[in-house]
């Protein structure tokens, strides 16, 4: 046991010396997998559906599309179905919009509705209607305020501003270059110091680790087909330069993956479909060389399954034919963890906790816990071990009682202690953890040690944490 903790205490700190400040290690990517489903039941093979995530009913929603090709060419549709990671439902509501392709929609966390604007009817009607689902019925929304008609829209839900933002599209006189936000009450035209130029038929989803909404794609007044990637942030767009790019394509599948951090892109069209996925992580963007691939496809509809931990497609068509397929992508890997174990003794500012601030902890990024209802401003530990079962003293739990510590329990093996700026009753620990495979699966524990003198020893303890190092 003696020569594990040398062991386990050396891995700490390493680990700790390289959350001071270095970079993290680049170029591991967990391995990634396109997986066909095959449902029972499932929608018509159609292209330009709109879908999204419906957190609140944990299922995945989808509407409308078209018909280019077969017995049903020249078709509009107006279904609504929902997928629940098994099987497609088709839902009929009392009320639904009129048929249509190209819609531009999201779900708005705030309000737990499903919001959709516009699209390309019936009969080539551009459409500037604004509709809502609540998991049980479509709304119209009649607000004072709308963006003018218009298909292929760029449209996400800004979570860290609580509002769609919606980013021109396709209109009778063509494209555009507007950008406008929905509150739930009334659309907003927005006057940004910068803009991407008049476009359409790109894609947009927001980046939850960067508070972003991330555009690729599109083609402008002219045709052209652009490669650009733009960041909204709420106030202004920004052009982001990479290193790496995709080429430039039109309706290309886009959604975000919080477990990896990253915007997911897959095909799209230039004078041919593409059956590319590329990933961007806010810095770059890297060519994916996942395990199998949907044919190549533009226009299908994409969004991220909570629920299930997944990126769904369905559909989409290939210039000769639609498709009426579900595919997912899923990491395959180890999830990373974290459990709280047992509970702190009671302090001057009631019972210290212990809980995860940022993320989980996944190789590549930084791991952040906080530490409240401590004693302000009074001096703070974290204990780092790599067991729970047994410390130096004995077995673990281990009562802290006789040390002068009534009520307090020690969890952790404590083989690292490192001090952390406890201001105004919180402290944060911060871990940046290698982007290193070895270190996948890889288990420490922590607890914190406040300074309060509420007992004999002066100090109190939080409850402790497992952490399990992951690569998702």
């Amino acid at each position: 046991m003696k020569s594990r903790l040398v062991v386990t205490a050396a891995i700490c700190a390493f680990l700790c010396r390289l959350s001071l400040g270095a970079t993290l290690f680049a170029g591991f990517v967990p391995t990634q997998a396109w997986t066909a489903l095959q449902p029972a039941t499932h929608p018509r093979a159609v292209t330009g559906s709109s879908i999204v995530y419906d957190a609140a009913r944990s299922v995945t929603v989808l509407f409308g599309g078209f018909n280019y090709h077969g017995t049903s060419a020249g078709q509009y549709r107006n279904e609504t179905w929902s997928w629940n990671g098994i099987d497609w439902t088709h839902l009929q509501p009392g009320v639904v919009p009129p048929a249509r392709v190209g819609a531009g929609m999201c779900y708005d966390s705030v309000r737990q509705r499903v919001v959709l604007f516009g699209g390309n009817g019936d009969g080539n009607q551009y459409l500037a209607d604004t509709w809502e689902w609540d998991g049980v019925t479509w709304s119209p929304i009649t607000p004072l305020n709308s963006p003018s008609a218009r298909f292929f829209a760029m449209v996400a839900f800004d979570e860290a501003r609580g509002n769609t933002v919606l980013f021109g599209g396709a209109g009778a006189n063509g494209k555009l270059g507007d950008t406008w936000t929905w509150d739930g009450s009334d659309w907003t035209v927005l006057a940004p110091a910068h803009s991407p130029e008049a476009l359409a038929s790109g894609a947009m989803a927001y980046d939850g680790g960067r508070a972003r909404c991330v555009m690729f794609g599109g083609y402008d007044s002219n045709l052209q087909l652009l490669g650009s990637t733009w960041e909204w942030d709420g106030t202004d767009w920004a052009l982001r330069s990479t290193a790496h790019a995709p080429s430039p394509r039109v309706l290309p599948a886009l959604a975000y993956d919080p477990l990896n951090q990253r915007i997911v892109m897959f095909g799209g069209a230039y004078v041919n479909r593409f059956d590319q996925t590329w990933e961007y992580d806010g810095h770059d963007w890297s060519l994916a060389n996942p395990v199998a691939a949907p044919p190549a496809r533009s226009s299908a509809a994409c969004a991220y399954d909570a629920a299930r931990a997944n990126i769904v497609i369905f559909a989409g068509d290939n210039g000769f034919m639609e498709f009426g397929d579900t595919w997912v992508y899923t990491h395959v890997g180890t999830p990373a963890a974290f459990e709280t174990l047992g509970q702190g003794c009671v302090g001057s500012h009631g019972t210290p906790q212990l809980a995860v601030a940022e993320r989980l902890p996944v190789i590549g990024t930084s791991f952040v816990v906080a530490c409240t209802r401590l004693q302000p401003d009074h001096f703070t530990t974290m204990w780092i071990g790599f067991s729970k079962t047994f410390w130096s003293r004995g077995p673990l739990p281990y009562d802290l009682g006789p040390l002068g510590m009534p009520g307090c329990t020690l969890f952790v093996s404590a083989d690292s202690v490192t001090a952390m700026l406890n201001w105004n009753g919180s402290a944060y620990w911060r871990l940046g953890i290698p982007n290193a495979p070895q270190l996948i699966g890889m288990s420490f524990y922590l607890q914190a040690g406040v300074i309060d003198h509420v007992n004999a020893l002066g100090m109190v303890v939080t409850n402790a944490g497992e952490a399990r190092i992951g690569d998702l």
